[in-house]
């Protein structure tokens, strides 16, 4: 599945516009969503994305970090997340 492919269809457009901002303007950028858990728990997500040094002749490349704005709401997850929601 697609990166894009994780996000629920009204929310692919602002998301490929945020990765075009980091990967074209290469600026870091940090993204509020939310996503459900195997037990459908909805829990409150921030997703920094960072775009790598670029090269000539290379593909755009970003890397990225999710991380729990509350830790303990989701430390006992195991499983897939799925339905990502764009909240910020």
């Amino acid at each position: 599945q697609s990166f894009l492919g994780l996000f629920h269809s009204h929310d692919r457009p602002e998301m490929q516009d945020i990765i075009g901002i980091v990967a074209e303007e290469t600026l870091p950028t940090v993204v509020g969503l939310t996503a459900l858990t195997p037990d459908g728990t909805r829990v409150h997500l921030e997703l920094l994305l960072l775009p790598f040094s670029a090269r000539s002749h290379a593909p755009v490349s970003l890397t990225g970090l999710l991380a729990p704005l509350n830790p303990g709401e989701s430390t006992q997850i195991f499983g897939n997340l799925t339905n990502f929601n764009l909240t910020s």
